[in-house]
């Protein structure tokens, strides 16, 4: 990344706090979460980022939010507060209420991507490739087990929650998913 703040740093950040809402949605449908996380800050990125340490800064609220996701959805599934099904539908729910509205496959995919957290750019999470038509992800680096091992629950449900909230994103649009974004999926017309 950038010594110098530019769009790659304010497309990063969107994806910090978008992430931050799927958990923060989470959180409003149980009550409350019994251990408090820094807030992750939703003003013009210039105002709050180190300018002296961009990349450092990112990677830090990158990881606040992995922490505090995976946190949370243990924290329902250990304590029976809610089950798979119920974060799988405030998953969709939410994909739902963050509709992506353009025309084209390929532009499709980069609102999309601009919202998907998969570490940093230099992570090389994902490989995108396409046929014109379609769009297939292959994950290349899985950035979100490690979070899920520290608070012993298997980092499936990361991708089982991912995936609902991307058939929600779907649902009354042109474009379908197949397979999961736990390995490869493709998005196709």
């Amino acid at each position: 990344m950038s010594e110098y703040l530019n769009k790659i740093h304010y497309i990063m950040y969107n994806k910090v706090v978008k992430f931050d809402d799927f958990s923060n949605k989470i959180i409003e449908k149980m009550g409350k979460i019994d251990k408090i996380f820094p807030i992750i800050e939703k003003k013009d990125l210039k105002d709050i980022i180190d300018h002296n340490n961009i990349h450092m800064w990112l990677a830090n609220k990158i990881d606040l939010v992995e922490d505090k996701f995976a946190y949370t959805v243990s924290y329902c599934l250990k304590n029976n507060i809610l089950t798979k099904d119920q974060l799988r539908k405030i998953s969709f729910d939410l994909g739902k209420e963050n509709k992506i509205d353009v025309c084209g496959t390929f532009e499709f995919f980069n609102e999309l991507n601009s919202i998907l957290l998969d570490g940093m750019p230099c992570d090389r999470a994902v490989n995108v490739s396409t046929d014109g038509q379609n769009i297939f992800v292959k994950v290349v680096k899985d950035t979100h087990s490690k979070y899920f091992k520290y608070f012993d629950i298997d980092s499936k449900i990361f991708y089982e929650l991912r995936d609902a909230y991307l058939l929600g994103i779907l649902e009354d649009t042109k474009y379908k998913i197949k397979g999961s974004s736990i390995d490869n999926y493709t998005l196709f017309v």
